[in-house]
């Protein structure tokens, strides 16, 4: 901390304050009798002598302390926000799971109706296809009876008619004969 450097007898002073925790020097000053270093030949900032006493000094001390626990709090607080995001993933990770397996029974569930609804097109398509094949076999043998009995008809209106000869006029005009 520069702005603490002219207190503390300039940038090497005794007392070190660092980010990750508080080190503290054996000597408070740098001279052997323990008085503070005379500030006015090391900052130019400072034109008279500062008296920094062993309050002040407790007192950086406490708010190191303080700060370092308040460090502590909110790094304590990014950890637990941390795992509240990284729980949140895994909810999120499990929810993607658990989409993509009700999507694959929702294709496969598709799959199966596409397969029934082809199947039951086919037998309906069948089902016509053996229908009309009935109906044409149906209608060729009720005719056959029928035309036989025309033919019998004819045959004795041609006998007849050798025998009636107005009859034979009737059927010349309309072309049996």
């Amino acid at each position: 901390m520069f702005f603490l450097a002219p207190l503390l007898g300039g940038v090497g002073g005794g007392l070190l304050i660092g980010g990750a925790g508080v080190g503290y020097a054996q000597n408070v000053g740098t001279n052997p009798t323990g008085a503070l270093p005379n500030t006015s030949a090391k900052s130019a900032t400072y034109s008279g002598e500062v008296p920094f006493t062993l309050e002040d000094r407790d007192r950086i001390i406490q708010m190191q302390i303080k700060m370092d626990e308040h460090f502590e709090s909110i790094n304590t607080r990014f950890e637990s926000i941390n795992t509240r995001f990284e729980s949140q993933q895994q909810q999120i990770t499990e929810l993607k799971e658990s989409m993509q397996q009700q999507f694959s029974g929702i294709q496969q569930q598709i799959s199966d109706l596409k397969n029934l609804f082809y199947w039951t097109f086919g037998i309906i398509i069948t089902l016509i296809i053996f229908m009309l094949g009935f109906i044409i076999w149906d209608r060729r043998t009720a005719m056959e009876p029928l035309r036989e009995r025309t033919q019998s008809l004819f045959l004795t209106l041609r006998e007849y008619a050798k025998e009636q000869p107005k009859l034979a006029d009737i059927l010349r005009s309309y072309g049996l004969l």
